[in-house]
């Protein structure tokens, strides 16, 4: 597992005495994505992990929720090593090109969908308001670009909106990068289970990388913080169909009225610019090393 990296790096710093900063995408134990071991494996983890949180010199960690957990668990660490650095979004990814309008509204996800991540909530928005006569089916395009579930790809098969559904497989990153620059809107989905408030996918920072309005479906949290503190696009929770028709309407009128236009604030999310991330990781280093 990915933590393993800083097993090895642990016994480095022991052996050598040379600074060591531990970088964390994601928590370790207790995680969405971690396993649960029995009873001695469980008793390793907690050592190897705590271990790990009390010698390195700086923890270094892509969301505030991480912080929480390790400090959580250990509260006698003293986190005052800790420092929250975000995965942040790499500028060269993004062609300096002017958006062109689509003759359709295009909605566009890239990434994996399965489980609790899903469309659901969204889709029965949009069919909703093609039901009430709002939006017109002809008039507007749902792009799902990556790896879908098989649940995921039955909701895919909408009666309503058979005609607007554009499913394309996996693509290598440039592709799906011109994707959402060809986009009226992004549609960012933050997974739905308890805890989700504190989890903040690299996808945020992609998708405000493009500069185009973003329909989040995410609780109140850090997620939807970043998204309002940036003016990068409207949030609501996911299962506010109501909400969740009102932001897709808001943005599929100022579409058809030719008003559509980014919303970003680029002053604003200069912070999330991988330079700038790494300019502050370098200071870190530079702290260490005087």
């Amino acid at each position: 597992p990915p933590y393993t990296c800083s097993v090895i790096a642990r016994k480095l710093h022991k052996h050598s005495g040379k600074p060591w900063v531990a970088g964390f995408r994601d928590p370790w134990r207790g995680f969405l994505s971690t396993p649960n071991r029995w009873f001695i494996p469980r008793l390793i983890d907690i050592h190897l992990e705590k271990s790990v949180y009390k010698d390195c010199n700086v923890l270094e960690a892509a969301w505030q929720g991480i912080i929480k957990d390790f400090s959580g668990k250990y509260p006698e660490i003293d986190t005052a090593k800790c420092h929250h650095l975000d995965n942040g979004y790499d500028s060269a990814d993004f062609p300096s090109a002017d958006y062109k309008p689509n003759e359709r509204f295009t909605v566009t996800y890239t990434g994996s969908m399965y489980g609790k991540r899903n469309p659901e909530t969204f889709l029965k928005a949009a069919e909703e308001l093609v039901k009430e006569g709002k939006v017109d089916p002809e008039k507007i395009k749902l792009r799902f670009v990556g790896r879908f579930g098989n649940e995921v790809l039955e909701m895919f098969k909408n009666d309503t909106l058979k005609n607007s559904i554009e499913v394309i497989n996996y693509l290598p990153h440039g592709e799906s990068i011109k994707l959402l620059l060809q986009s009226e809107a992004l549609l960012m989905i933050v997974d739905d289970f308890k805890g989700n408030e504190e989890i903040v996918p690299g996808k945020v920072f992609e998708y405000m990388g493009s500069k185009r309005p973003i329909i989040t479906l995410a609780p109140l949290g850090a997620v939807a913080k970043i998204i309002m503190d940036t003016g990068c696009g409207m949030v609501t929770d996911s299962k506010n169909v109501q909400g969740i028709k009102n932001i897709f309407y808001g943005y599929y009128e100022k579409h058809l009225n030719n008003s559509l236009s980014s919303v970003v604030d680029e002053s604003k999310i200069k912070q999330y610019d991988r330079k700038e991330i790494t300019r502050r990781l370098a200071k870190i280093f530079d702290s260490l090393v005087k």
